[in-house]
């Protein structure tokens, strides 16, 4: 068999982009919240109901999930609602704000998720719908959404707890 004979071209070492880093512990242990742990204490004591809810004070201070939630064995992340597409540019808007003042973190791609969370994770869809009396639209976050094994966040909840009448008389207790 016969050689032949090719011109060799050497090819430039490419340096290729950096990832972006990821401060784990910062996007892990942010912790905000709109509820006050000393006003849910004191509420919580006046109504006697300190002791039928003794994680819930630790629960809120901490940024953890309240209730007892299934370990996640899969990644679950669904679309937005439909009223999502009323206005693109002012969800866009909004999540560009809460990113640019420290209250979320993001965007992540599905791999950078894996990494920070070191597993499985679940995403809520988000919706925007007018505020009651004005053209004002408020995003929500649709935590009843069922997965494809019809799971949902709020469906892990005990549902015996009646923790809606609860938090009702809470919330009067506060006022």
């Amino acid at each position: 068999m016969e050689s032949t004979r090719a011109v060799c071209v050497v090819i430039p070492f490419i340096q290729p982009p950096a990832a972006i880093e990821i401060e784990h512990a910062l996007c892990l242990y942010k912790i905000l919240s709109p509820y006050k742990p000393l006003m849910w204490g004191i509420a919580l004591h006046e109504a006697g109901f300190l002791y039928s809810f003794p994680n819930l004070i630790f629960d809120i201070t901490n940024s953890a999930p309240i209730g007892n939630p299934p370990p996640l064995t899969y990644t679950f992340i669904p679309k937005n609602i439909k009223s999502a597409e009323i206005e693109p540019a002012y969800m866009d808007d909004f999540l560009v704000a809460e990113v640019a003042s420290g209250r979320i973190n993001g965007p992540f791609s599905i791999a950078q998720a894996h990494s920070i969370f070191g597993s499985h994770f679940c995403t809520t869809p988000l919706g925007l719908v007018e505020k009651p009396g004005s053209d004002t639209l408020h995003m929500i976050c649709h935590h009843s959404k069922k997965d494809c094994y019809g799971q949902s966040t709020n469906g892990w909840l005990d549902p015996a707890v009646n923790a809606t009448d609860t938090t009702q008389l809470l919330m009067l207790q506060m006022l």
